[in-house]
């Protein structure tokens, strides 16, 4: 393992740098927090990124989670960061799943590890960690999920079939700027610095084709972003963990869940699916509802467009992940976490209904709860 003494954070954390095989050899770029100071092995949080495993809010939450006595393992994805592969999006047979459990093999054989893993992530993020969910990992122990789809197909890449050009073809431009690829070859950068220029007419310009796309300029994104785009079927190719948890969901492993989503996020839909599919395990599955937009710091804003939703709303998602996985991990509070009713949400309205200095709508709200007959007490 590689020290990395300019990662080194406040505090007595060691921060090490390594490459990761996978079960095809290919090397995945992984920084790993551990506390110092600490007389036994303790327990890991893991995100897998496709968004850049040292980007300044993962190093936040390593740094918060570490100074707590956590291990934390940020590992950018196959394709992306500093990792070698290809990044598949969702698309066709993408490795999340079993890269994820090379990582929970790699962590349980290091001396700072007590076998025990927690994952977190928001979106791609949290697809992720159900992917690798289903290989049932014994290290696997407890789940943050942020907002993650239980079907893309039938909610947000495609609407029960429509595809949402609008939103796969910025994602896909804005993945391409930010790959690899981009970032060592100048030339590409600019062909695609010239399509986010003129972003406007090729979304008018759509259904694309192969070489007439957003993302032409790299191929291997206009092939998942086409594949998307042409196959208007709920068929096998859209059937892999990550893209269609539905059909693997009796796989799930009984361990506990907490699934954040927003009544503005992507997924809310999904969200709910998986509370009525986990309803019988005997691990606590939680849901937490609030107002926020399907944007990192997930959770942070108290506003979404024109409206303020009064302080309330805000939350900060390391502390509410540090109360989870101390009660799943730690046992610090499981009495509690499992006397939770199965949904918490915001409720919104009861503000003043004026504009405040920001020129926002005082809209205000507040929290509320729902035991098993939440669809009743939520009008689902």
């Amino acid at each position: 393992m590689t020290e990395s003494p300019s990662w080194l954070l406040d505090g007595d954390i060691r921060c090490m740098t390594e490459m990761i095989p996978c079960s095809d050899r290919i090397l995945l770029a992984t920084d790993v927090y551990v506390p110092g100071g600490r007389a036994s092995p303790g327990p890991t949080i893991v995100e897998r990124t496709p968004y850049d495993r040292r980007n300044p809010e993962l190093r936040a939450m390593a740094s918060f989670f570490a100074g707590r006595g956590y291990n934390v393992v940020l590992q950018d994805t196959r394709g992306r960061g500093d990792s070698e592969g290809m990044f598949q999006h969702y698309i066709a047979r993408p490795h999340e799943g079993e890269d994820g459990a090379a990582l929970l093999d790699w962590i349980i054989g290091q001396p700072w590890s007590d076998g025990q893993v927690g994952t977190t992530g928001l979106s791609y993020t949290g697809a992720n960690q159900q992917a690798l969910a289903i290989m049932n990992h014994p290290a696997l122990k407890s789940q943050v999920i942020l907002d993650a789809g239980i079907n893309y197909f039938r909610r947000c890449v495609r609407e029960d079939g429509a595809f949402v050009f609008a939103q796969l073809g910025v994602y896909a431009l804005n993945m391409a700027l930010t790959s690899p690829q981009a970032r060592n070859d100048p030339l590409l950068r600019a062909r695609l610095d010239a399509v986010r220029a003129r972003a406007t007419d090729w979304y008018a310009r759509a259904p694309w084709k192969a070489g007439d796309s957003p993302v032409s300029a790299l191929p291997e994104y206009e092939t998942w972003l086409l594949h998307a785009q042409d196959n208007p079927s709920e068929n096998d190719t859209w059937r892999n963990p990550a893209m269609m948890l539905e059909p693997f969901i009796d796989a799930y492993p009984d361990i506990p869940k907490l699934l954040v989503t927003s009544w503005y996020g992507h997924h809310v839909w999904s969200t709910f699916l998986k509370l009525d599919a986990f309803r019988g395990h005997r691990s606590p599955t939680k849901a937490l509802v609030g107002t926020w937009i399907h944007t990192s710091p997930y959770g942070d804003s108290r506003v979404s467009g024109d409206a303020d939703f009064g302080p309330a709303a805000s939350l900060n998602m390391n502390e509410i992940r540090l109360r989870w996985f101390d009660a799943t991990l730690r046992g610090h509070g499981s009495d509690r976490v499992a006397q939770v009713p199965a949904v918490t949400y915001f409720v919104m309205g009861g503000g003043a209904g004026t504009r405040n200095p920001a020129n926002r709508l005082d809209h205000g709200g507040r929290w509320a709860e729902a035991e098993a007959d939440f669809r009743a007490a939520l009008k689902l």
